[in-house]
C-alpha cells in the first residue's frame, strides 16, 4: 500500500467528480465501494484506491490524499491530470497589477 498527497487549485467536489470519471465504471472500470462528500473508495483489478479531499484554507485549493494498492501508475496519471496549485506569489499578481 502506498500513500500520496497532492495539492490542486480545483475545489474538493471537482476532484471527487474527476476521480469518479477517471477510475469509476466510465473510466478504468473500478467499482465504487463507498462514496461520501470528501472521500471515495474504488475496488477492482486486485487492488483498491481511496481518495480523500480537504479544502486548503491557508493556501487555497484542495489537498488530495490517496491510498492505493496495485494501481501505482494510474494513480500517478490521475494526479498528473489535476491542475497544480498556484504559488502564493502568483496568487497575488492580479492584486499587484491593479496598483501598477
Amino acid at each position: 500500500m502506498r500513500n500520496l498527497e497532492a495539492h490542486t487549485r480545483l475545489g474538493p467536489n471537482e476532484v471527487i467528480k474527476r476521480a469518479l470519471g477517471f477510475f469509476g465504471p466510465g473510466g478504468l472500470g473500478l467499482q465504487i465501494k463507498q462514496r461520501q462528500l470528501t472521500r471515495v473508495e474504488f475496488e477492482g483489478g486486485g487492488g483498491g484506491i481511496t481518495i480523500s479531499v480537504l479544502l486548503d484554507l491557508e493556501r487555497g485549493g484542495t489537498v488530495v490524499e490517496i491510498s492505493e494498492r496495485e494501481w501505482d501508475r494510474k494513480v500517478e496519471d490521475f494526479l498528473a491530470s489535476l491542475p497544480a496549485q498556484r504559488s502564493r506569489w502568483l496568487q497575488r499578481l492580479p492584486v499587484l497589477g491593479r496598483f501598477l
